[in-house]
Protein backbone atom coordinates (compact mmCIF):
# COMPACT_ATOMS: atom_id res chain seq x y z
CA UNK A 1 0.00 0.00 0.00
CA UNK A 2 2.84 2.41 0.84
CA UNK A 3 4.22 2.16 -2.70
CA UNK A 4 0.93 3.51 -4.07
CA UNK A 5 1.54 6.71 -2.14
CA UNK A 6 4.76 7.43 -4.03
CA UNK A 7 4.52 10.50 -6.23
CA UNK A 8 3.33 14.08 -6.05
CA UNK A 9 -0.19 14.94 -4.88
CA UNK A 10 -1.84 18.33 -5.47
CA UNK A 11 -4.40 19.62 -2.96
CA UNK A 12 -7.66 20.34 -4.81
CA UNK A 13 -9.69 23.25 -3.48
CA UNK A 14 -12.38 25.58 -4.73
CA UNK A 15 -10.97 28.29 -6.97
CA UNK A 16 -11.91 30.95 -4.42
CA UNK A 17 -10.16 29.22 -1.50
CA UNK A 18 -7.11 30.98 -0.06
CA UNK A 19 -4.49 28.63 1.36
CA UNK A 20 -0.98 28.78 2.77
CA UNK A 21 1.05 27.58 0.99
CA UNK A 22 -0.82 28.86 -2.08
CA UNK A 23 -0.34 25.68 -4.16
CA UNK A 24 0.18 22.79 -1.71
CA UNK A 25 1.80 19.72 -3.24
CA UNK A 26 2.78 16.74 -1.09
CA UNK A 27 5.39 14.31 -2.42
CA UNK A 28 5.87 10.81 -1.02
CA UNK A 29 9.13 8.94 -1.58
CA UNK A 30 10.01 5.61 0.05
CA UNK A 31 10.49 7.21 3.45
CA UNK A 32 10.15 10.99 3.08
CA UNK A 33 7.10 13.23 2.97
CA UNK A 34 8.13 16.40 1.11
CA UNK A 35 6.06 19.57 1.11
CA UNK A 36 6.07 21.97 -1.86
CA UNK A 37 4.52 25.33 -2.60
CA UNK A 38 4.17 24.49 -6.29
CA UNK A 39 7.79 24.13 -7.48
CA UNK A 40 9.40 25.37 -4.26
CA UNK A 41 10.34 22.78 -1.65
CA UNK A 42 9.33 24.08 1.78
CA UNK A 43 9.98 21.12 4.07
CA UNK A 44 10.29 17.39 4.57
CA UNK A 45 9.80 14.81 7.30
CA UNK A 46 10.34 11.07 7.51
CA UNK A 47 7.21 8.93 7.66
CA UNK A 48 5.97 5.38 7.74
CA UNK A 49 2.70 3.92 6.53
CA UNK A 50 0.79 1.52 8.76
CA UNK A 51 -2.24 0.24 6.88
CA UNK A 52 -4.24 3.33 5.99
CA UNK A 53 -2.38 5.55 8.45
CA UNK A 54 0.62 7.82 7.87
CA UNK A 55 2.83 8.52 10.89
CA UNK A 56 5.85 10.75 11.30
CA UNK A 57 7.17 13.83 13.08
CA UNK A 58 4.08 16.02 13.60
CA UNK A 59 2.26 13.79 11.09
CA UNK A 60 -0.67 11.56 11.96
CA UNK A 61 -3.36 11.11 9.32
CA UNK A 62 -5.52 8.52 7.66
CA UNK A 63 -5.81 8.13 3.91
CA UNK A 64 -8.19 6.52 1.46
CA UNK A 65 -7.69 5.97 -2.26
CA UNK A 66 -10.72 7.28 -4.18
CA UNK A 67 -9.26 5.84 -7.40
CA UNK A 68 -5.80 5.42 -8.95
CA UNK A 69 -5.32 9.19 -9.26
CA UNK A 70 -7.19 10.62 -6.28
CA UNK A 71 -6.61 10.25 -2.57
CA UNK A 72 -8.37 11.57 0.52
CA UNK A 73 -6.42 12.55 3.62
CA UNK A 74 -8.09 12.78 7.02
CA UNK A 75 -5.95 15.01 9.25
CA UNK A 76 -6.37 15.70 12.94
CA UNK A 77 -6.76 19.43 13.48
CA UNK A 78 -8.62 22.12 15.39
CA UNK A 79 -11.18 24.79 14.55
CA UNK A 80 -11.95 27.43 17.18
CA UNK A 81 -9.98 25.29 19.66
CA UNK A 82 -12.30 22.36 18.99
CA UNK A 83 -10.72 19.13 17.69
CA UNK A 84 -11.92 18.05 14.27
CA UNK A 85 -10.89 15.88 11.34
CA UNK A 86 -9.90 17.90 8.26
CA UNK A 87 -10.59 16.19 4.95
CA UNK A 88 -8.38 16.92 1.94
CA UNK A 89 -8.81 15.70 -1.64
CA UNK A 90 -5.59 15.40 -3.62
CA UNK A 91 -4.88 14.61 -7.26
CA UNK A 92 -1.83 12.62 -8.35
CA UNK A 93 0.34 14.53 -10.78
CA UNK A 94 1.19 12.58 -13.92
CA UNK A 95 3.30 13.47 -16.98
CA UNK A 96 1.37 15.64 -19.43
CA UNK A 97 0.67 13.86 -22.71
CA UNK A 98 1.22 15.50 -26.09
CA UNK A 99 4.21 16.59 -28.14
CA UNK A 100 3.02 20.10 -29.05
CA UNK A 101 5.51 22.89 -28.46
CA UNK A 102 4.56 24.81 -25.28
CA UNK A 103 5.57 28.02 -27.08
CA UNK A 104 2.75 27.33 -29.56
CA UNK A 105 0.27 26.88 -26.70
CA UNK A 106 1.29 30.22 -25.20
CA UNK A 107 0.45 32.01 -28.45
CA UNK A 108 -3.13 30.70 -28.55
CA UNK A 109 -6.33 32.15 -27.12
CA UNK A 110 -8.57 29.66 -25.32
CA UNK A 111 -12.12 29.58 -24.06
CA UNK A 112 -12.53 28.39 -20.49
CA UNK A 113 -15.87 27.70 -18.84
CA UNK A 114 -15.87 29.31 -15.40
CA UNK A 115 -19.09 28.28 -13.66
CA UNK A 116 -21.16 28.42 -16.83
CA UNK A 117 -19.59 31.58 -18.25
CA UNK A 118 -17.10 31.38 -21.12
CA UNK A 119 -13.98 33.47 -20.52
CA UNK A 120 -11.07 34.11 -22.86
CA UNK A 121 -7.70 32.87 -21.65
CA UNK A 122 -4.53 34.36 -23.13
CA UNK A 123 -1.22 33.38 -21.59
CA UNK A 124 0.84 36.44 -22.48
CA UNK A 125 -1.75 39.15 -21.87
CA UNK A 126 -1.59 41.53 -18.91
CA UNK A 127 -5.09 41.49 -17.49
CA UNK A 128 -4.45 43.83 -14.56
CA UNK A 129 -6.62 46.59 -16.06
CA UNK A 130 -9.41 44.21 -17.09
CA UNK A 131 -9.05 41.07 -14.91
CA UNK A 132 -10.98 37.89 -15.66
CA UNK A 133 -13.71 37.30 -13.10
CA UNK A 134 -13.52 33.81 -11.66
CA UNK A 135 -16.33 34.10 -9.14
CA UNK A 136 -18.08 36.80 -7.12
CA UNK A 137 -14.93 37.88 -5.26
CA UNK A 138 -11.94 36.60 -7.21
CA UNK A 139 -10.30 37.95 -10.34
CA UNK A 140 -7.31 36.77 -12.36
CA UNK A 141 -4.75 39.29 -13.63
CA UNK A 142 -2.51 36.85 -15.51
CA UNK A 143 -2.51 33.30 -16.90
CA UNK A 144 0.78 31.47 -17.38
CA UNK A 145 1.85 28.07 -18.70
CA UNK A 146 4.28 26.52 -16.20
CA UNK A 147 5.84 23.13 -15.58
CA UNK A 148 6.70 21.21 -12.43
CA UNK A 149 8.60 17.97 -12.97
CA UNK A 150 6.79 16.33 -15.93
CA UNK A 151 3.41 18.03 -15.50
CA UNK A 152 2.31 21.23 -17.24
CA UNK A 153 -0.17 23.60 -15.60
CA UNK A 154 -2.39 26.54 -16.40
CA UNK A 155 -1.40 28.90 -13.57
CA UNK A 156 -3.64 31.71 -12.35
CA UNK A 157 -2.08 34.85 -10.88
CA UNK A 158 -3.68 37.59 -8.80
CA UNK A 159 -2.19 41.10 -8.75
CA UNK A 160 0.21 39.90 -11.48
CA UNK A 161 2.78 38.27 -9.18
CA UNK A 162 0.70 36.27 -6.69
CA UNK A 163 0.31 32.67 -7.81
CA UNK A 164 -3.15 31.68 -6.63
CA UNK A 165 -4.31 28.48 -8.31
CA UNK A 166 -3.20 25.87 -10.83
CA UNK A 167 -5.00 23.61 -13.28
CA UNK A 168 -3.01 20.43 -14.07
CA UNK A 169 -2.91 19.60 -17.78
CA UNK A 170 -3.45 15.92 -18.59
CA UNK A 171 -3.06 16.29 -22.35
CA UNK A 172 -2.45 19.10 -24.81
CA UNK A 173 -2.49 19.41 -28.59
CA UNK A 174 -2.89 22.16 -31.16
CA UNK A 175 -6.67 22.42 -30.61
CA UNK A 176 -7.32 21.97 -26.89
CA UNK A 177 -5.95 21.44 -23.41
CA UNK A 178 -7.43 18.79 -21.11
CA UNK A 179 -7.29 20.37 -17.66
CA UNK A 180 -8.50 19.42 -14.18
CA UNK A 181 -10.73 21.99 -12.53
CA UNK A 182 -14.28 22.75 -11.41
CA UNK A 183 -16.27 24.32 -14.24
CA UNK A 184 -19.43 24.53 -12.12
CA UNK A 185 -20.44 20.91 -12.58
CA UNK A 186 -17.78 19.55 -10.24
CA UNK A 187 -14.08 18.75 -10.27
CA UNK A 188 -13.01 16.75 -13.28
CA UNK A 189 -11.15 16.75 -16.59
CA UNK A 190 -12.55 19.37 -18.96
CA UNK A 191 -11.36 20.46 -22.41
CA UNK A 192 -10.37 24.06 -22.99
CA UNK A 193 -10.56 24.76 -26.74
CA UNK A 194 -8.51 27.27 -28.66
CA UNK A 195 -10.62 29.98 -30.29
CA UNK A 196 -9.01 29.25 -33.69
CA UNK A 197 -9.98 25.55 -33.58
CA UNK A 198 -13.65 26.40 -33.02
CA UNK A 199 -13.95 28.74 -36.01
Amino acid sequence: MAQELKGKWLLMTHISTMSIPAVPITEFTDNLLIMHDFTEKIGEVSYRAEGSRILGTNVDMEFNFVNNHQIEFFIKGKRNNTPEIIKELRLKLLPTKGDVDPAFIEEQTYEIDIFGKLQLLEFKKDLSKSPVQLDRLNFCSKFKLEKFDQTWFVVLYYDNDLRKYVFPIKEMNENWLLIYYDNGTGLGWHKMYSVVSKH
